[in-house]
């Protein structure tokens, strides 16, 4: 009964109040909580959207930086959804390390769509 309070009363009162309305810990351990199977299925939720969350970042990152350097070797080239395309940022990282490599911009657009078309 008092998991369900716990869980249902999170949704009104603060942790601290919550665990004086029923007792402090001894009337149920955190531990206990963080045993059950619903914590954990939580703490698995919340570690995944983590990992997406820094998984877009990171694509950002890497995509604002090929930009950034395409635009030095090609100037005025717009590159748009494209780059974003590629959907992973490790490819475009390696594609950063490149682009002092590739003779064109059409080369350029090309080896973007292959990288697009490995990612789907």
């Amino acid at each position: 009964m008092s998991l369900h309070f716990v869980m249902l009363g999170g949704l009104r009162y603060n942790q601290h109040d919550l665990l004086e309305m029923i007792g402090g810990t001894s009337m149920m351990p955190i531990e206990r909580l963080r045993e059950s199977s619903f914590y954990q299925f939580i703490l698995e939720e919340g570690r995944e959207e983590g990992r997406e969350e820094e998984r877009r970042a990171a694509l950002t990152r890497e995509a604002d930086l090929f930009r950034l350097l395409a635009d030095k070797r090609f100037p005025g080239i717009q590159l748009g959804a494209e780059v974003e395309a590629v959907g992973d940022p490790d490819k475009l990282h390696r594609l950063c390390h490149e682009v002092d490599e590739i003779p064109d911009p059409e080369t350029l657009r090309r080896k973007l769509a292959e990288l697009a078309a490995e990612s789907q």
